[in-house]
């Protein structure tokens, strides 16, 4: 996966209860994980401590694409995403995606 797919350490760094070294863990997870990986996704929910992944399905238009989330609790809690279409993680809230696209 290329570098710029990932996000930064510093990005990373602003979920919560994130520090810099289970940030960079979380990058090299990313890094070396194999596009969609399944174990990959699972180990970055371990580093996390969150609640394990969820699947939303795609919705209705080009804005609605399927994506995974690791479960913090909370639907506007930020937290890692990855986007299997773009093969990109992000890190936001499966809150606001769902918000901007067309989920019904």
């Amino acid at each position: 996966m290329p570098r710029s797919y990932l996000p930064s350490v510093n990005t990373l760094q602003r979920i919560d209860g994130v520090s810099r070294v289970k940030a960079e863990f979380i990058r090299e997870s990313m890094r070396k994980a194999a596009l969609g990986s399944h174990a990959a996704l699972l180990n970055i929910d371990a580093l996390l401590g969150t609640s394990g992944l969820e699947y939303v399905q795609r919705g209705k238009g080009a804005k609605s694409e399927p994506f995974y989330y690791c479960n913090t609790g909370e639907s506007y809690a930020r937290t890692v995403l990855y986007f299997p279409m773009e093969e990109r993680f992000r890190v936001g809230s499966w809150g606001d995606v769902v918000e901007r696209g067309n989920y019904n």
